[in-house]
């Protein structure tokens, strides 16, 4: 009885809230149809205690609330207790597998065969499962550079991994697809007609990264904030 009354007491309570309400709240939805906005502030087990826009705080089943409400709640605790550990950075590497080098009549050239390698640890006392990490590597490819273009092209490369499991105190590496940083150099006594290029080199700009857990965005890291400056990566629906 008293648990009816707390449910009926935050839901009629949603009708006297006004337009100008801050848009820092989830809005709920009872197994009913009945909404409500406010913040989860503590899951325990399978009651969660949330704060009404009023400040009121109620503590109700999380079986309350519909399913994609449920899972809200769950990627908030995920992100609240084991992903506080994914806080700390990622490290993210530029690795050079090998160096290779070739020649025409006119060019030598040198290939830096390239991937980015990706490590980080799980810092919790729980286990993480079915993470998804997506990324892209970005940059420049400067071949048309020497032949007089004012500047080169933008290349990217995307990918993902998946991590089943991770148990605590472990870490978890993995590399991307692998790339290649040409620098070209011309050769004496040739040169291009209408430029006084002589050389160009690639250039590694950096790379997005993005966590997802159970469909939610829960982490987003990039080498250089110019990045999402300079290029656009739609956020999943």
């Amino acid at each position: 009885m008293k648990l009816l009354l707390i449910i009926s007491c935050l839901f009629l309570w949603q009708v006297q809230v006004s337009a100008d309400q801050k848009d820092a709240f989830y809005t709920f939805t009872n197994q009913e149809g009945q909404q409500i906005r406010a913040e989860i502030m503590q899951v325990n087990n399978d009651q969660v205690t949330i704060r009404r826009e009023d400040g009121a705080r109620f503590q109700v089943p999380v079986s309350l609330f519909v399913e994609k409400d449920q899972t809200h709640i769950q990627n908030w605790q995920f992100r609240n207790t084991m992903g506080d550990s994914l806080r700390s950075p990622f490290d993210i590497e530029l690795d050079t597998m090998q160096i290779r080098r070739s020649e025409t009549q006119a060019h030598n050239y040198q290939h830096r065969d390239c991937q980015v390698k990706f490590t980080f640890t799980n810092h919790s006392s729980s286990e993480w499962s079915d993470l998804e990490i997506e990324y892209r590597v970005y940059y420049l490819d400067r071949s048309a550079y020497s032949r007089g273009a004012s500047s080169g092209r933008v290349r990217m490369i995307e990918g993902k991994e998946k991590v089943k499991s991770l148990a605590p105190r472990q870490r978890h590496e993995f590399t991307s697809s692998s790339f290649t940083l040409t620098r070209m150099n011309l050769k004496p006594r040739w040169r291009y007609r209408g430029t006084s290029n002589r050389s160009s080199q690639d250039v590694y700009n950096g790379t997005w990264l993005r966590v997802y857990w159970n469909g939610e965005l829960i982490r987003e890291e990039v080498t250089d904030d110019s990045l999402k400056e300079d290029h656009d990566w739609p956020m999943r629906k």
